[in-house]
């Protein structure tokens, strides 16, 4: 990846003298190896020297300590190459102008430090819409809203509704058990004593059945005609069989 400066931003083209011997862009903060003065952007060598310890044009034993600063000429010439560029392209320093911010920025860069890279923007926060440093933004806590506040009142009166509804619920249901278990009791008690009952016998069902259709007969007087039999079966009135003899009761 280019370290040095991009040849595009210069209005001129860059002498190759002043370009990286690694990146082949312009040089940024350079160094060079000590015998054949190879230059090298200072980011550009050091990463290569993490992989092989030799300079890539002549091949000499390279560390970051051997490494040298450039001859006065060269370091002059990019000063002046640099400061001719920044006065007249949009690659001129300026301050950011979020409060508390002390960087500068070029002037190309200037909307997007401000906007998406600064610390000291302002950003919304999406639940409760204020603003709030980017820097705190971790430690922001909304405050309660009266929707909010509202919410988790009626929260609160459903739970507790919820849990007087529960209550309730079991105390029927414990009723509903009650209930019940006195039923299956009386059930119970109900079956066994039908079990216990004697069984008549099939003579004296008969004579049950011959109970019940006697006459009851009434007498009113001495005169026959006053006599009357009401069956029992039917439930109605009607005269009363002969009798061959007539029995007074003493």
């Amino acid at each position: 990846m280019a370290t040095g400066y991009e040849e595009s931003r210069f209005e001129t083209k860059v002498a190759e003298n002043l370009q990286c011997a690694i990146c082949r862009e312009v040089l940024k903060d350079p160094v060079q190896c000590c015998r054949n003065k190879h230059h090298f952007c200072g980011k550009c060598i050091a990463e290569h020297l993490k992989y092989s310890p030799k300079c890539l044009r002549c091949q000499d034993h390279l560390t970051v300590e051997t490494l040298a600063k450039p001859q006065r000429f060269l370091a002059s010439t990019l000063e002046c190459l640099l400061a001719i560029d920044v006065a007249s392209s949009e690659f001129s320093p300026v301050p950011c102008s979020n409060d508390q911010c002390e960087e500068n920025i070029s002037q190309r860069d200037k909307e997007i430090h401000e906007n998406k890279v600064c610390h000291f923007r302002h950003v919304k926060c999406d639940y409760c819409g204020q603003m709030v440093l980017y820097k705190n933004f971790m430690q922001h806590r909304c405050p309660p809203r009266p929707e909010i506040r509202e919410i988790k009142a009626e929260l609160t009166e459903i739970c507790k509704h919820t849990s007087q509804m529960k209550a309730e619920l079991r105390e029927v249901r414990s009723t509903q058990d009650e209930i019940l278990r006195t039923m299956q009791a009386m059930l119970s008690k109900h079956t066994s004593g039908e079990g216990n009952m004697p069984q008549r016998s099939k003579g004296s069902h008969a004579s049950s059945s011959q109970e019940v259709q006697v006459d009851i007969v009434v007498a009113r007087g001495d005169d026959s005609k006053s006599v009357e039999a009401f069956n029992k079966a039917t439930k109605t009135w009607r005269p009363p069989p002969e009798m061959n003899e007539v029995q007074q009761v003493q």
